[in-house]
C-alpha cells in the first residue's frame, strides 16, 4: 500500500457475505479488498480509472433490464459499470462522467435508504461566489440511477424527492 491513499469506501456485498473496500493507491489506480471481519483485508483486483484520483466510491445499482450492476467512481465524476461477483469487477462500459462542471469532486453515496434508494453528496470544491460569506459547499443531495443496461448503462441523478418538501413563503420582487 501507499502512504498518500485515503478516503476508503466500505461496503457490505450481501451475495459474498463480504465487506468490499474500494481504495485509492496512487497515480490513477485504485484497489479493490474484502473482509469477512474488517480486520483482515484480502487484494481482490487493482482498477485504473484514467484521469481520476482518490476518494473512490463502489456501489450496487439496478439496471433497466433488473439486473445488479456495480459503479467504481473515483474523486472527479468518473466512473465505470460492471458486474461483481464478490471477488472481481468487471468493467461493462467504458469510463464515462455524470458531471461535466468543475465543481463536483469526492462525491459518496449512502446506499442503505430504507426504500432502496443510493444517495450521493459530493464537494462542490472550486470557485469563489462575490458577496457570499463562504467557500466551497456540499452539493444537494441527488438520487443515483441507471440508464439503460450492460455495456450501454449510463449513471443517472435526479434531486432526492425529499427537497420538494423545503420551501417556504414565496417571495415575488418586482422586476424594475
Amino acid at each position: 500500500m501507499q502512504a498518500d491513499n485515503r478516503d476508503p469506501k466500505v461496503v457490505w456485498d450481501a451475495a459474498s457475505q463480504k465487506w468490499v473496500m474500494a481504495l485509492y493507491l496512487e497515480d490513477e489506480r485504485y484497489c479493490l479488498l474484502s473482509s469477512s471481519d474488517l480486520k483482515e483485508w484480502s487484494h481482490l483486483q487493482d482498477i485504473v480509472l484514467p484521469g481520476t484520483y482518490e476518494c473512490p466510491d463502489f456501489f450496487p445499482l439496478v439496471d433497466e433490464d433488473g439486473v445488479d450492476r456495480w459503479v467504481f467512481s473515483g474523486a472527479g465524476s468518473g466512473y465505470l459499470v460492471g458486474q461483481f461477483d464478490g471477488n472481481k469487477f468487471v468493467a461493462e462500459t467504458e469510463l464515462s462522467h455524470y458531471d461535466g462542471g468543475p465543481n463536483n469532486y469526492a462525491a459518496q453515496t449512502w446506499s442503505n435508504a430504507p426504500d432502496g434508494r443510493c444517495i450521493q453528496i459530493s464537494w462542490m470544491a472550486g470557485g469563489l461566489y462575490p458577496e457570499m460569506p463562504f467557500n466551497q459547499q456540499l452539493s444537494i443531495p441527488v438520487e443515483l440511477y441507471l440508464l439503460g443496461t450492460g455495456s450501454n448503462a449510463r449513471l443517472a441523478r435526479r434531486p432526492v424527492s425529499e427537497l420538494s418538501e423545503l420551501h417556504g413563503r414565496k417571495i415575488e420582487v418586482d422586476q424594475k
